[in-house]
């Protein structure tokens, strides 16, 4: 913060200065926007004669409000900055009060105490809040439309006021001329509340055609009247008159809310809404978290919400605040008493916790104990709430375990609210009144595929495509009966009642699924030579509908959306053929973009390559994420939350005292983020920056699999346990994983000490040896070609030092080795002594290793030809790599061989093509990356195989037509193999003037 005054010395904040300071960063612009006009606000403070002070919260915020307003019309002011800033500064002033009020009440210990306060705290708070809206909106219309009067418009907040990141406003008007006065006004208001309070959110109005902000009662109906997801019947129900007429307020109660109460309202709206939040309660009632992240309004504040704003509407209780509404709920329905009560009480303290989250940690809905940027300020909320740090136990635990029981009362009410929500449904249901009221379908001589789609046509409302999948699937000889009867019909007519049915589907995107797969399940099993046949018919059905109407389709991708429905759609893809996934992936991408349609697309098509489209290696995977870690499925359209996953079970492990389970936890972590990695590289035809995310992955899991192995080995070995592998010892990769290359099948590595101390080396090997198994659970080879050579894991710098000088056979492998070398784990000393003793020795003999090198290549070259090996052969990446070595080890001036030096390389004027070169390597190696993720791991390149995949993911289009693939690769490995015959003699003829001249470019 950078305020005129430092706060604590502020008069106007006195002693809450010093709790401002630790406030997060957000808050920031109200203090800034109040100190910048301090001096203005203090003349009028002054001349309001206490009704306005500074120091301390106005008797009436409203009254203060407008004395200001008229001060500043008095002196030729901008009423709006001095309105706004005074607001923003009694905003900050609030919340330091409360936070203080908190804080005398922490000392106390037991449980019970603070429980009870956090009612005051969260009572007061909203008070305020509303208080202080209420008043600034009401104040800002007068300002900005004073021709519109108080009784024809109303205000209603229809979120949580304390969650300050936005507001949730409706805006009512009584008519037209109301509607036009208001638009006036509007602009300067939302301006006004974007500056100095939060910005508004007006989600109702967007839900209708004529972008109005502010609507008549009889606009709002047309909402209602339609099927519009959970999210505006909840902001109808959460309702709270803020400003303007109550009259008009009690109008729009009456015909708006009350609507979806089951003794006053639509039976058809209330059942819609039932079913609509059990559908959103499916997802938040599992709890896939495992880490240090405290998400309190997905976890605890919306299925609360949602399961108060059910149960209010079946017992009839009108109060909007869920804190409120769930104790006259515990009056209404003693049976549940307790359920009502306990939800009540998480709740509170769930609104305390967030509200103190979003002021001093983020205003992220989640905040990661785990990062060490956030531990700081998650400590002032701990020690606010009474959960200081102990000998122990750290604030932050404590804070974690909190929450952690908040979260576990809540939903265990949650859970035990929702068999009374179902039950309900069950003696409500639309449905099961027709099946109860006359004949079933199936009873019937009538065609049942046709008498069953006119009746659900006559009840658009009030029939739940849940409940008729339930119905057909109840009876093996039912659902025969519906396919032969529609067997019976036309085929240009069956087409058409097919096409009905999805139509009125697609609204409920989780049942068509789950209907396509009942389709397919049926029709494997009936096994009559008919396989596909009905299935074909309604997805095709299903994919003309969508592509018909624009809303149908934007509905269903924000049903496909929810995370939940991606379980179902990995059934459905093993069920098809992946190009009909491909299909639907395709519609939605081109007719329904922005951000649910991507990602929905990239949930799509990542099924198809878990499903049907990967290489034997990342099949093993998707089998072992899939089988540990179920939840990776769920999470597949965002690849944020696959990252979480991963970090969530990496931060498990070492919580975990079990060596062996903590060394599983770490190798599932790896998975999933292999996974995660894998699947965006297909579907972003494998850019080079994934290779950061993969060499991220591994070098993270190799860093712990050895610190784990490490504690294995020490407590089997007690008397080898004094020996340090954080001293005089280092690991370094070397081969692909060394040059930072994505999804190698092996792991070629170094281990080297730095003494001769037989016992620690016999000690470290035990470690390296560990560590290889571990990794070859997870499917990659670690390779050491020196184990052979001394018999040992691990090597001395000194007998390094004697391999190399011995000029062996492949003495130019080893020599590439070292060059390439990564420095992974260990001591920095033994880096340096590798670099000094070691690779400057091979740099040194820069031109014995150059020559080498191009021998090896020329010498490949007449092996054979190995068509399309995009490794080995001629133009391969191997030449590629072996050339950039020798080339570096003349031209690069300090450091190892690496990615980075490709530029110096580059730019060296006696090897300029090395810059087409190295496009070359780029092409072939995205080729080769994409291979071997979707067909398989061996090098020779199967295009015609790429090309069958090519319709179902368009990134494979990246290089240009999928069937010119093979032509691309030839092209590229043809120029590769001209640049570097070219390039091979500019080395060796540079190798040979160095080599005269006593010294190399690389030494200077």
């Amino acid at each position: 913060m950078s305020p005129k005054r430092p706060l604590t010395f502020d008069p106007c904040f006195g002693k809450l200065g010093r709790e401002i300071v630790r406030f997060a960063n957000h808050t920031e612009r109200f203090v800034r926007v109040s100190q910048q006009n301090r001096g203005e606000l203090v003349a009028a403070s002054e001349a309001a004669s206490g009704l306005a002070p500074l120091d301390h919260a106005p008797q009436d915020p409203k009254a203060a409000l407008r004395q200001l307003a008229e001060f500043a019309t008095t002196l030729g002011k901008d009423q709006t900055k001095l309105v706004g800033s005074y607001f923003a500064h009694h905003h900050i002033r609030n919340q330091a009060e409360l936070s203080r009020s908190l804080l005398r009440e922490s000392l106390k210990s037991e449980p019970a105490q603070r429980v009870a306060h956090s009612y005051v705290v969260n009572e007061r708070a909203h008070q305020t809040r509303r208080l202080w809206v209420s008043a600034f909106i009401e104040v800002m219309i007068e300002i900005s439309a004073p021709e519109l009067s108080s009784d024809s418009y109303a205000v209603f907040n229809v979120g949580a006021l304390t969650d300050h990141e936005d507001i949730d406003l409706a805006f009512v008007v009584s008519g037209e001329d109301a509607r036009e006065s208001f638009a006036k006004g509007f602009a300067p208001l939302s301006k006004a509340f974007v500056r100095y309070a939060s910005k508004i959110q007006l989600f109702l109005a967007d839900q209708l055609p004529n972008g109005y902000a502010g609507n008549t009662i009889e606009e709002y109906e047309q909402i209602v009247a339609e099927r519009v997801g959970v999210v505006v019947p909840l902001q109808f129900l959460g309702a709270q008159f803020l400003a303007g007429s109550p009259d008009l307020s009690r109008r729009f109660m009456e015909r708006i809310t009350q609507r979806y109460y089951a003794e006053s309202g639509d039976p058809a709206a209330h059942e819609e809404l039932l079913r609509e939040i059990m559908l959103e309660m499916r997802h938040y009632q599992v709890i896939d978290r495992i880490g240090e992240v405290l998400a309190p309004k997905r976890e605890v504040y919306m299925p609360a919400k949602l399961v108060t704003a059910a149960m209010r509407t079946i017992h009839g209780v009108y109060e909007p605040r869920p804190s409120m509404a769930l104790g006259l709920l515990a009056e209404r329905d003693p049976q549940r008493r307790e359920a009502y009560l306990t939800l009540r009480d998480a709740f509170v303290q769930n609104e305390v916790l967030r509200a103190l989250l979003f002021l001093y940690v983020s205003k992220s809905a989640e905040a990661d104990l785990f990062d060490p940027l956030t531990q700081r300020s998650a400590r002032r909320v701990a020690v606010l709430l009474g959960l200081g740090g102990s000998a122990r136990r750290s604030a932050e635990t404590r804070l974690l375990a909190y929450f952690q029981d908040i979260r576990a009362r809540a939903l265990g009410s949650v859970f035990e609210l929702s068999f009374d929500i179902g039950r309900h449904l069950r003696s409500i249901s639309t449905f099961k009144s027709l099946l109860d009221a006359g004949p079933r379908f199936e009873d019937t001589d009538r065609n049942l595929a046709l008498g069953l789609l006119d009746t659900l046509t006559r009840y658009p409302r009030g029939i739940f495509w849940d409940e008729v999948v339930e119905h057909l699937s109840s009876s093996e000889a039912l659902f025969d009966r519906f396919l032969d009867d529609l067997g019976e019909v036309p085929l240009v007519e069956r087409r058409e009642i097919a096409k009905r049915y999805a139509a009125m589907m697609c609204g409920d995107a989780s049942s068509l699924v789950e209907f396509l797969i009942l389709v397919s399940t049926h029709e494997s099993e009936r096994g009559d030579g008919r396989l596909g046949t009905n299935l074909d018919l309604f997805f095709d059905a299903m994919l003309n509908a969508l592509s018909e109407s624009e809303e149908r389709l934007s509905r269903f991708v924000y049903r496909l959306d929810d995370e939940t429905e991606t379980e179902a759609l990995f059934r459905l893809a093993h069920a098809l053929p992946p190009r009909r996934i491909a299909e639907l992936a395709h519609l939605i991408e081109t007719k329904a973009p922005g951000s649910l349609g991507e990602r929905v697309v990239r949930s799509l098509r990542s099924v198809i390559v878990l499903a049907h489209h990967h290489s034997g290696g990342l099949g093993r995977v998707t089998n072992r994420v899939l089988g540990r870690t179920p939840e990776f499925v769920q999470r597949l359209g965002d690849f944020e939350r696959l990252r979480s996953l991963a970090r969530d079970l990496r931060t498990q492990a070492p919580r975990e005292l079990n060596p062996e389970e903590r060394i599983e936890l770490l190798g599932d972590a790896f998975d999933a983020e292999v996974l995660r990695i894998a699947l965006v590289s297909v579907l972003e035809a494998a850019p080079p920056e994934r290779d950061a995310d993969f060499i991220r992955a591994f070098d993270a899991y190799v860093r712990e699999l050895f610190t784990s192995s490490y504690q294995k080995v020490k407590e089997r070995s007690p008397v080898l346990a004094g020996y340090s592998p954080q001293t005089d010892f280092a690991l370094f990769a070397t081969g692909g994983i060394g040059r930072e290359e994505a999804f190698a099948a092996d792991w070629d590595y170094l281990a080297v000490i730095g003494s001769e101390d037989g016992k620690r080396k016999k000690f470290l090997g035990k470690i390296v040896q560990r560590l290889e198994a571990a990794l070859v659970r997870r499917g990659i080879s670690p390779h050491n070609r020196l184990t052979p050579v001394f018999n040992a894991y691990v090597v001395s710098i000194s007998e390094l030092r004697s391999l190399l000088e011995a000029r062996g056979p492949e003495a130019f492998i080893d020599q590439a080795e070292v060059l390439e070398a990564r420095f992974m784990l260990g001591d920095p000393e033994i880096e340096d002594r590798f670099e000094h003793e070691l690779r400057s020795m091979v740099r040194k003999r820069a031109k014995q290793f150059a020559e080498d090198v191009v021998f090896e290549i020329n010498a490949h070259r007449t092996d054979g030809a190995r068509p399309l090996d995009i490794k080995l052969g001629e133009g391969g990446l191997r030449e590629i790599q072996l050339l950039g070595l020798a080339a570096g080890a003349h031209f690069v001036k300090s450091g190892r061989v690496s990615p980075e030096t490709q530029l110096e390389l580059a730019a060296e004027p006696r090897i300029a093509a090395f810059a087409e070169l190295t496009r070359c390597s780029e092409v072939l190696r995205r080729i080769r990356d994409l291979h071997r993720l979707l067909v398989s791991f061996d090098d020779p390149l199967q295009p015609e195989a790429l090309l069958r995949l090519a319709s179902d993911l368009p990134s494979l289009s990246a290089f240009g037509p999928p069937e010119h693939l093979a032509e691309v690769t030839r092209a590229h490995m043809a120029r590769a193999a001209r640049v570097v015959s070219s390039i091979s003699a500019a080395v060796l003829e540079y190798g040979a003037d160095t080599a005269s001249s006593g010294e190399s470019l690389a030494e200077g």
